[in-house]
């Protein structure tokens, strides 16, 4: 979903983990009610008042609207983050979007670092469309995941920046969701290699905050120290089907805790790095494409262009690109916008 702006771009959904002030995380909640289709406080403050009823809280601790409406206003010392999550929730309930703005909320009020903020997810990101080529890597895939399925293990697919290593582990969690149904499946982005320092690699201890909270543990239930939470993690997890998908992740230590552990739950990794140090794991090394693959790419990403004059065009793109699948991605993206030029 996307909200139309006056200048004809849309409001996308904000990411509160960019918020560096107060006055920049108050932006993102105006940003955010926008994009829910901008409902007066009146609608939020009924909103919130219905959940909180449902919890038992006494009437005299249900919100205001005038409270809600401050919740938007630039120039606080400090947010009644108990109220704010709240606003989240009735704008948009999706318990990993508002776990991200409670660690948000945290970090700025000095209670916990940057890398104490990460967004989970109950659901694989939408597959590519028109993905092409891989098929050597998909078979390893079914056989080391066929493999990690029986023992508790992992799969890491490793390999250069731009290889399409996330592309491939959510292509493979799409087919294998297709054969298979998982009672659980979570995702999350572990920023190992991000750019930029405001978000450094994502703390474990966050990432399990995230998905005991997303497994159905309240938040006053979940354990503080990291050890007991990758506990009550695996124990939620134990005698359940479950995909886990750990994307960009920086180093063994980072991923050990995330791991399930447990029979019939797969354990998907991407990284730069070989985590040759992960143990049980099974690993599969991703590279460039072939040049046929790099070609296939082209042919399906830019059906409606035609060649040219030069037939050896396209192998000449691919070559220049050295068959890398990001560049050979943007350069159909430009050749989309401008075919007049090629």
């Amino acid at each position: 979903m996307a909200v139309p702006r006056s200048d004809g771009g849309f409001v996308g959904l904000p990411d509160p983990g960019q918020a560096g002030s107060l006055d920049e995380l108050t932006e993102g909640l105006r940003v955010l009610k926008v994009w829910a289709g901008d409902p007066s406080y009146e609608t939020i403050k009924h909103r919130i008042n219905m959940s909180w009823r449902t919890t038992g809280r006494p009437g005299g601790e249900l919100a205001k609207r005038a409270t809600v409406a401050d919740c938007f206003k630039n120039g606080r010392r400090r947010l009644n983050t108990d109220l704010v999550i709240a606003v989240v929730q009735a704008l948009h309930p999706d318990v990993g979007y508002v776990t991200q703005w409670r660690q948000a909320l945290q970090v700025i009020g000095g209670e916990a670092q940057a890398a104490s903020q990460v967004r989970v997810q109950d659901t694989l990101p939408p597959d590519l469309a028109g993905f092409t080529g891989r098929a050597t890597e998909l078979d390893q895939l079914r056989e080391a995941l066929h493999h990690s399925q029986q023992n508790g293990g992992a799969v890491v697919i490793s390999g250069m920046a731009g290889v399409g290593k996330t592309q491939l582990a959510v292509h493979a969690g799409h087919l294998l969701a297709q054969d298979e149904t998982f009672d659980r499946i979570l995702f999350v982005n572990l920023r190992g290699f991000h750019p930029g320092c405001a978000q450094p690699p994502a703390d474990p201890a966050a990432v399990l905050d995230g998905f005991l909270r997303l497994l159905g543990v309240p938040g006053q239930q979940i354990p503080h120290d990291l050890p007991a939470r990758a506990a009550a993690y695996r124990d939620r997890l134990g005698q359940t089907r479950a995909l886990v998908v750990l994307d960009n992740a920086a180093e063994a230590d980072q991923v050990r805790p995330l791991l399930a552990d447990a029979p019939g739950c797969l354990t998907l990794v991407t990284s730069r790095r070989s985590l040759t140090d992960l143990i049980p794991a099974t690993h599969v090394a991703v590279d460039v494409f072939t040049p046929d693959e790099a070609l296939r790419l082209l042919f399906l990403a830019v059906p409606d262009v035609p060649v040219g004059s030069d037939p050896n065009a396209p192998a000449r793109i691919a070559r220049r690109c050295g068959y890398l699948p990001l560049a050979l991605g943007l350069i159909a993206g430009h050749i989309r916008e401008h075919p007049a030029g090629h």
